[in-house]
């Protein structure tokens, strides 16, 4: 004898509060669960003890003799009560196994011999009983085997008969439950069909273990019920589709065609009887589009009109007539940003009322010409462009192919600077003021004009104010504040509320890659009214060409603004084929962009030796505006605590010093943007270079004395200068060096001239 010690020791005693055993094998229903492998697995052992508690003469403690093979041994008793006497309404049966006989072989004699019927049970030979009428031994089940897993089908058993009966089955009985005890049978059969094989109706049961007897009967001589089985039916469902969007999930088309792989069931068949469909808005949760129950468009149907620029979760599922519906398949997907009529201009759900704004007819409705436009309370019109984030040369654009490094993608997809960049997609730096990421900014759909002779506003067909002192010119000279140089136009700006400034050099750049992302993905003139096939003239047009209108499209007429000074300096807007003008080639985008006036922008400078310094710089520093640093709060003055210009020291209060990617220097040089297939745009996810993305390229080879067409061939002079102001988008006179991209680093805040001009901008906070 030998004893094991354990693993673990107790100094006191378990008190249990349930009436139930610790090991739960302690204790088991029926007999025939002893051997069930699902109970009693590798985690048994030899002498281990279980009690039947709910199989009438089978009840009682039952010690395993073969952990292996699951054979036990009744405590108590030498022999398997397998066999016992049983009786019936109308029949008696005894029944005797081999333990029995071993016994009997095995007697002596001695002062107890047992007989039986008054026989002696010594000697040689079988002891006849009679017991009355003949009978039929019980059937035994053949197939499946008790406790067969993810089976579904027929049953089959023998039919036994006994040394006292050898007649043809007649009929037989067969019976399917939920439970062993047979109180919930969900088939049954009786009858002279099915013999020895019968398939239970198991309907959609997935899952579910089933049990399973028979009895059989011929002539009037009826057999037991066989001993039950037990299975466990497969798991039997429609399967969920696979799905499909037509076109690239990042740019879909407003009206995509959802497709889906064939109808099937797993383990079994079906009827496919309907479809249900849904388009829902990833970021509300708001159903836009569905077809429930479509029993005509089950594989393939195409979507109502959903909304630009906007994330959905494209569902479905399948309806079977038997087994339900399948799982829904899911996928998500973005409507065609860049490339679609009114891309980067939406409505905003920010309190814009607290900038003086106001909502205009047709707002937020995408079909109208105001769609994403405000109106301020002294008139002027802004958009809102929402937070849109972009990604340079990558390979996996739908554009690298033909655009290679060059190639660009925009979405509003994401919601957090993090997100975007685990995509490779960066932030345009005009979406970050004050220290936090943006939802986007207020900007002026016009260049300024005159509002009355104090103030500025943004609106159509105004006479831009020209910042200067030039006679015969609309000039800011005598407007409040002003002196007629480039620093009234943070003046004039501010007037506007307290969160509005001049526009940033971040914000021109953003525009100008949303041009650029408009001409490498529209397809039509229908969505973006400025679009080449060719490629070739591919761009925001404008008035540069020194007559009011575009050199490359005579169709664009200005009207002139009737200064003076200057017949061709034209008014804000054109009088003819507005979208062309725009950003984004729609009527709802930022106009004025090429040609007209060259623009301050603010947010890059250098440092002055005095508010009226204009000396060169002999190296390419620049200073970029600080993240951390509100642009609302910048004033036009010099050398104050937030002016916009100051010297080196005052200037690293509010901006970072940095080298310029693209050299910029004291010598004067003209370059264009653009040098064949070189990569012009930076790739950088953060740090000056993505910063300066769009208003400064990369680097040297990035421009050349040519340019390319897909920048316009955009002029950029890179003299570097005290107090620098860097100027956008050229002027009237300009016809090949205006653009999007035209960039003048020349002057400085003293500078005065009558073609420059200047529109606001405001971000909430």
């Amino acid at each position: 004898m030998y004893y094991t010690n354990g693993n673990y020791s107790m100094g006191g005693n378990f008190k249990i509060k349930k009436q139930a055993p610790m090991d739960d094998r302690s204790t088991v229903a029926k007999k025939i669960d002893l051997q069930n492998p699902n109970l009693f697995d590798g985690f048994t052992y030899n002498g281990m003890i279980v009690s039947v508690v709910d199989d009438t003469i089978n009840n009682g403690l039952y010690r395993l003799e073969d952990k292996s093979t699951l054979t036990w041994k009744k405590e108590g008793s030498d022999v398997d009560l397998t066999n016992y006497y049983k009786k019936s309404e109308t029949y008696n049966k005894v029944e005797t196994g081999s333990l029995v006989s071993t016994k009997q072989d095995n007697l002596v004699s001695g002062t107890n011999i047992k007989t039986i019927n008054g026989q002696s049970v010594l000697g040689n030979g079988d002891i006849v009983i009679t017991v009355g009428d003949s009978f039929i031994n019980k059937p035994v089940i053949i197939s499946p085997a008790n406790f067969t897993t993810d089976y579904i089908g027929a049953v089959t058993s023998t039919y036994n008969t006994s040394s006292f009966y050898v007649g043809l089955q007649t009929r037989v009985i067969w019976e399917c439950a939920l439970d062993a005890n047979f109180t919930n049978i969900i088939d049954s059969y009786e009858g002279s069909s099915n013999l020895t094989s019968w398939t239970p109706d198991v309907g959609g049961l997935n899952r579910s273990q089933l049990f399973v007897r028979t009895k059989q009967i011929s002539d009037g001589h009826v057999s037991y019920f066989s001993d039950v089985i037990s299975f466990t039916t497969p798991i039997i469902f429609v399967k969920t589709p696979t799905i499909s969007i037509s076109g690239n999930l990042s740019e879909l088309v407003l009206t995509p065609t959802i497709s889906l792989s064939a109808f099937s069931v797993f383990n079994g068949s079906d009827t496919h009887v309907s479809t249900d469909y849904q388009v829902v808005n990833k970021a509300t949760g708001v159903v836009k589009w569905e077809s429930l129950g479509n029993t005509v468009d089950k594989l393939s149907i195409t979507t109502g009109q959903l909304d630009i620029q906007t994330k959905y979760t494209f569902r479905a599922r399948f309806n079977g007539q038997t087994y339900g519906s399948s799982a829904w398949v899911e996928v998500t997907g973005t409507t065609k940003s860049q490339g679609t009529k009114g891309f980067s201009v939406a409505p905003t759900d920010q309190p814009f009322a607290l900038l003086g704004l106001a909502e205009m007819l047709g707002t937020k409705d995408p079909a109208s010409d105001n769609y994403g436009n405000y109106i301020h309370a002294n008139g002027s019109i802004v958009c809102w462009l929402p937070k849109t984030f972009y990604r340079v040369g990558h390979p996996d654009s739908p554009r690298f192919a033909t655009y290679g490094a060059n190639a660009l993608d925009m979405t509003d997809v994401f919601e957090t600077e993090a997100e975007a960049n685990a995509s490779g997609y960066a932030l345009p730096r005009c979406f970050i003021n004050g220290g936090k990421e943006q939802p986007g900014v207020f900007v002026d759909k016009y260049t300024n004009s005159k509002d009355g002779t104090t103030a500025s506003k943004s609106v159509f067909g105004g006479v831009p104010i020209s910042l200067a002192t030039t006679a015969g010119f609309t000039v800011s000279k005598g407007m409040t504040g002003c002196t007629g140089n480039l620093a009234d136009a943070v003046i004039l700006s501010k007037a506007r509320g307290e969160r509005w400034n001049a526009t940033s050099a971040f914000i021109y750049a953003y525009l100008a890659l949303v041009s650029v992302a408009q001409a490498q993905a529209a397809t039509s003139t229908a969505d973006v009214a400025w679009y080449d096939p060719t490629g070739v003239k591919n761009y925001p047009k404008g008035c540069n060409n020194g007559a009011l209108s575009d050199k490359d499209d005579t169709t664009v007429v200005y009207a002139t603004a009737e200064d003076s000074g200057n017949v061709n300096k034209p008014k804000t807007g054109a009088t003819a084929n507005f979208a062309k003008t725009t950003h984004n080639g729609s009527n709802n985008g930022v106009a004025d962009l090429n040609g007209g006036m060259w623009e301050v922008t603010i947010g890059i400078t250098n440092f002055g030796s005095s508010a009226t310094a204009t000396t060169a710089i002999a190296n390419d520093s620049i200073y970029v505006l600080k993240h951390s640093t509100d642009i609302a709060t910048l004033t036009a003055g010099w050398n104050g605590a937030t002016d916009v210009w100051g010297d080196a020291a005052n200037l690293a209060t509010k901006y970072d010093v940095v080298t310029s990617p693209h050299p910029l220097g004291s010598s004067t040089g003209n370059v264009r943007w653009g040098n064949s297939t070189n990569a012009v745009l930076q790739n950088d996810l953060n740090g000056v270079n993505r910063d300066v993305c769009g208003f400064i390229p990369k680097n040297e080879t990035s421009t050349s004395g040519l340019g390319v067409n897909l920048f316009g061939s955009d002029y950029m002079n890179k003299y570097n200068i005290q107090n620098m102001v860097p100027l956008a988008c050229g002027h009237w006179n300009y016809p090949t060096l205006a653009g999007v991209f035209a960039r003048y680093f020349t002057f400085g805040r003293s500078a005065s001239y009558h073609i420059y001009g200047f529109r606001a901008s405001a971000y909430f906070a």
